[in-house]
């Protein structure tokens, strides 16, 4: 299709998707879907997941929960 793809195996893309993900779990968000991750490394997609904050238990979820990760993989 022509589209650039963002690069997992840099420490700074994936720094910057964790930044991003986790200023949304700050403010509330409990989960998120990932397209196409059949086309993503599962060992890159780890170290995201492992690096993402707690929910916020400020807006009501269960202390030492992580989000909920959708993969979309069809």
């Amino acid at each position: 299709m022509g589209l650039l793809d963002l690069d997992l195996s840099r420490q700074y893309v994936r720094d910057k998707i964790v930044e991003y993900l986790n200023t949304l779990i700050d403010i509330g968000v409990g989960g998120f879907r990932v397209d196409a991750a059949k086309h993503m490394q599962k060992d890159e997609l780890k170290l995201i997941y492992d690096a993402m904050h707690n929910l916020n238990t400020a807006a009501g979820f269960a202390a030492n929960t992580k989000p909920f990760m959708f993969n979309e993989v069809s």
